[in-house]
Formats: structure tokens, C-alpha cells, sequence
């Protein structure tokens, strides 16, 4: 339920001020706004101009605020494998979801880590983790939906 109201949030988020400034913007052109009315072409393709990098400008921001929001989540999981990892040490289906999960996250450097570490523990299992990091269509969500990270 929290992550359906993110994602409406965030969808508010980005695409309200979207609609609303392009919907005053529309209003200006049609002359129905505060200011004189657009009455060049050059006006309106000047005022539509400006509102679409305002717009890009405006969804790299949020994009990046969500992005920054994902990161502290995946350190968040990353730090929980961390301390079971202290726990047990050698149980190779930990190290093998920790290295799965570097994989559904796109870490592919750290699960490469994993693999090196996991060879030492149970190459069987090492075996496998290399064949989701260099077979991509093995993977699924699983590991996100697991942790409740799916987007």
C-alpha cells in the first residue's frame, strides 16, 4: 500500500506541474490569460519552446530525486546482507542472493566481487551467479519484489 502511494505521489509529482503549466500556456495562446495574447508565430513557438525544457528540466529533477531515493533504499539491503554476511560468513545461498541482488540492480561489478568470493565457498553456486550475471534472459524482478523494491 506505502509503494502504490509513492507511485501516485510521484506521478502527481512529476506530471501535475506538466499539465498545469501547459494548460496556462494554452490559455495565454488562446488570449484567455493575464498577459497579451500570443500573436506571432514566434510567440507561440517561443512560449512552447520554453515550456518544454522547463518540462525536461523539471522531470530530470524529479527523475533524479527518485533515483537518489532507489540508491538509499538498494544501501539499505546492501547494508542488510552485510550484517548477515558477518553472521554466516560461509553460507553460500547468502552470498549467491547477495550477488543476485548486485545483479538485478545492475552492479554487475560487485557481482563479479561476489562470484570471487562464492568460488572460494561453493563453486557450484558460483557457477550459477556468473550465468545470471552474463545471461540476462534468466533473470526475472524477483530479487525487488523480495525486498520490496519493485518500481
Amino acid at each position: 500500500m506505502k509503494r502504490k502511494l509513492i507511485k501516485v505521489g510521484f506521478f502527481i509529482l512529476r506530471w501535475g506541474p506538466v499539465i498545469a503549466t501547459g494548460f496556462n500556456n494554452l490559455r495565454e495562446q488562446l488570449s484567455y490569460g493575464v498577459g497579451e495574447p500570443w500573436s506571432s508565430w514566434t510567440d507561440k513557438l517561443s512560449g512552447w519552446v520554453l515550456w518544454a525544457l522547463g518540462v525536461l528540466l523539471w522531470l530530470s529533477i524529479v527523475g533524479a530525486f527518485q533515483r537518489f531515493l532507489r540508491y538509499r533504499e538498494h544501501q539499505a539491503v546492501i547494508n542488510e546482507f552485510q550484517q548477515a554476511l558477518v553472521l554466516k560468513p560461509t553460507d553460500p545461498y547468502l552470498w549467491y542472493n547477495f550477488g543476485l541482488f548486485y545483479v538485478e540492480i545492475g552492479r554487475l561489478d560487485k557481482a563479479h566481487e561476489v562470484v570471487q568470493k562464492l568460488k572460494e565457498i561453493d563453486a557450484e553456486q558460483a557457477k550459477l551467479l556468473q550465468t545470471m550475471i552474463e545471461r540476462p534472459d534468466l533473470r526475472c524482478r524477483g530479487v525487488d519484489v523480495l525486498f520490496g523494491l519493485s518500481h
